[in-house]
């Protein structure tokens, strides 16, 4: 293998395919990569790194691979890691390299990928506030399987307090600042404003990098179309190939010359995913609200007001409806209603009337066919059958 250490390499980004025991999956995204756009750079180098599995069939497709772009490096890892650790040993790569391009083997790219992160890199990458740049998009709040839009401000990107783990950029010094922390930071997970399914996770190196970034007022650039999106390839998580269709994003095609804004004008959203720019349109401040568009967000730290979709017992300061796309668009412009309302939890009430469920239904549902509504529940109630037979083994400990 060529060496790592090449002084050239301090340069360069580089792209790194990680894998375990899936050839298919493997072998899909590195011809996908063989057929993206590096016009105007010299090199890009490929690393592939394959956690230890013992399959000597996808060790030996690995060192035949050949890739024209530039470089190309093959780590077989000696000793089983896991994925927690295989993908922070392959960030560690940034030792060698400008910046790494995390890819995980379900995924599949847009062919224009890399002109994208490096424009992102040149915009975004010396701003303090950012850690991270991500290629896929959340169109779906994973913490409660609801969808996921957003704001647009006249920018391709916005910033978000989630790491993207479907295709994910790191220059060397966003990487080693999350490290220098991680390394000596040990997190008050109890205290911490972070979804409570995300701290319950046990294999997910993204919880520390959440972690990270809000407990560090840092943001993850993502783009309004993605340009990766991910197969969830059944794997270490257990997802079924009909289950893992959740995770298919609107993939862009083609070329996009991208509008950006300067970091401070961007919209941003936390890592519950609500909005960040609502507390100005309200008239409070961040220090003293929660908000939770999606009604699955106690406020467990007791926040003076609370802007939710759900009733609940306090004195409702103002409230809006179920109209506008998205969500906070009937915030930002007054829109009245009965569904969502900013309460002042010092001041005990009656519950407010409600628009209901079905407001909210119907609001989500955007032309949903009926026919299909009984293989949705059959698909939710396998998801649900799969969720509890993993965490049973997590807890008997079988692998």
């Amino acid at each position: 293998m060529k060496d790592l250490s090449n002084p050239e390499n301090r340069e360069l980004f580089a792209i790194v395919s990680i894998g375990y025991n899936r050839l298919d999956s493997q072998s899909r995204l590195l011809e996908n990569l063989t057929k993206a756009d590096y016009s105007g750079y010299n090199n890009v180098p490929l690393i592939i790194s394959i956690d230890c599995s013992g399959d000597e069939g996808l060790y030996n497709y690995a060192r035949i691979f050949e890739w024209p772009y530039g470089d190309k490096y093959v780590i077989i890892r000696e000793e089983r890691m896991g994925l927690k650790n295989h993908i922070l040993a392959c960030g560690d790569l940034t030792q060698y390299f400008k910046g790494v391009i995390l890819l995980e083997d379900d995924l599949y790219l847009n062919k224009y990928f890399y002109h994208y992160v490096m424009h992102m890199m040149d915009v975004y990458g010396n701003c303090k506030k950012v850690a991270c740049i991500g290629m896929y998009k959340n169109e779906m709040n994973g913490f409660c399987w609801l969808p996921s839009d957003g704001l647009t401000n006249g920018a391709d990107v916005r910033a978000c307090q989630t790491v993207c783990t479907s295709g994910e950029a790191f220059s060397s010094n966003m990487w080693n600042a999350f490290k220098k922390w991680y390394d000596k930071t040990e997190i008050d997970w109890d205290n911490l404003d972070v979804p409570e399914k995300e701290k319950q996770w046990g294999k997910a190196w993204s919880k520390f990098y959440d972690a990270y970034m809000v407990l560090n007022d840092k943001y993850t650039i993502y783009p309004n179309i993605a340009l990766s999106t991910n197969f969830g390839d059944a794997g270490e998580h257990g997802l079924s190939s009909d289950e893992s269709l959740r995770f298919q994003a609107t993939l862009l095609y083609g070329k996009r010359d991208y509008q950006t804004l300067p970091f401070e004008e961007l919209m941003k959203y936390d890592s519950h995913g609500d909005s960040l720019n609502l507390f100005d349109v309200l008239g409070v401040s961040r220090e003293d609200t929660c908000i939770d568009l999606y009604g699955n967000r106690d406020n467990k730290y007791n926040k003076r007001y609370y802007l939710s979709v759900n009733p609940k017992p306090y004195k409702v300061i103002k409230s809006f409806g179920l109209w506008l796309r998205p969500l906070e668009l009937n915030i930002i412009n007054g829109l009245s209603g009965n569904d969502i309302f900013l309460y002042d939890t010092t001041m005990p009430s009656k519950k407010p009337k409600h628009g209901g469920l079905t407001r909210r239904v119907m609001y989500y549902q955007k032309g949903f066919n009926s026919k299909f509504l009984w293989y949705l529940v059959k698909g939710n109630i396998s998801f649900m059958v799969m969720i509890a037979r993993n965490r049973l083994k997590r807890k008997l400990k079988i692998k």
